[in-house]
């Protein structure tokens, strides 16, 4: 299929701040944060892309600095490499680098889901493997919310495990976490099948159920950038935001996230 499959690993858990000075935890005595951003190709920000774009994890940590008055590190662990909610999993639980980064991560940022919707992967139930189809042949109609929910289901319960973790080895320090959902890159775009607006849309509304339900189960904010990017009912196009590949973030929307971030402010780690 023509769009390019996120592959980042960005936990895009972040937090970024209003600009208020004096914080809890680490920040107190004014030692640098460390901001850990999880996930796929989105937080990633690959420059083949979108080349000389900064993204959203840096600007983010940006400003944290700003916000809470510390030096902020970025340590961007996304992949770009089509990654998954399972495989994330699976890394958080077994990669020991990895667990170590999360385990000194003041800050953690996570988005994923974008390559488990069922026209980017090759194991659903939808259609299988059309990775060698395009956009065009693509039977759009067999793309459902029934053969989607049990992908969706998955992709939920496996936020639930890694943020679960990201606790675990943070025993108990004050992190400040924020979650993304993500954006539906074909509804409105004049270069897809107006079919593929009308089947994406609802099952990219599931997902962002599953992910904003993980997360509000968790006691945790969930970062709206869906309908930031394709508008309150989600059938706008998100060109605007998009790179030239109608996939990956421009720069200015890798700003936008940054904002909407940004506006969720840095509890726990101001006062």
């Amino acid at each position: 299929m023509r769009r390019t499959r996120l592959t980042v690993i960005a936990v895009l858990v972040g937090l970024l701040g209003l600009p208020t000075v004096g914080t809890a935890g680490s920040a107190a005595g004014g030692e640098p944060l460390r901001l850990v951003a999880l996930g796929d190709s989105l937080p990633y920000n690959p420059q083949d892309k979108c080349p000389g774009c900064t993204g959203y994890a840096v600007l983010y940590g940006k400003a944290a600095s700003k916000a809470l008055g510390v030096p902020v590190t970025v340590d961007n662990r996304a992949e770009y490499n089509s990654l998954t909610s399972p495989r994330l999993l699976n890394q958080v639980l077994h990669s020991a680098p990895l667990r170590a980064a999360i385990a000194r991560a003041d800050i953690v940022v996570l988005t994923i889901g974008h390559n488990e919707t069922p026209w980017n992967i090759t194991y659903d139930r939808c259609d299988g493997d059309t990775s060698k189809v395009s956009d065009d042949q693509v039977d759009w109609s067999k793309f459902t919310l029934a053969c989607a929910a049990p992908l969706a289901q998955t992709l939920g319960t496996d936020i639930t495990g890694i943020l679960g973790q990201i606790r675990t080895l943070r025993a108990g320090k004050p992190t400040a976490i924020r979650v993304t959902n993500f954006y539906n890159d074909y509804v409105g775009d004049p270069g897809s099948p107006p079919t593929s607006w009308t089947y994406t849309r609802p099952i990219v509304d599931l997902y962002s159920k599953a992910i904003c339900g993980a997360v509000a189960k968790a006691k945790l904010r969930c970062v709206d950038i869906y309908h930031a990017l394709n508008g309150p009912g989600g059938t706008r196009f998100a060109g605007p935001f998009l790179a030239k590949d109608v996939t990956h973030l421009n720069q200015h929307g890798n700003d936008v996230v940054a904002a909407l971030l940004t506006k969720s402010g840095y509890t726990p780690l101001h006062r």
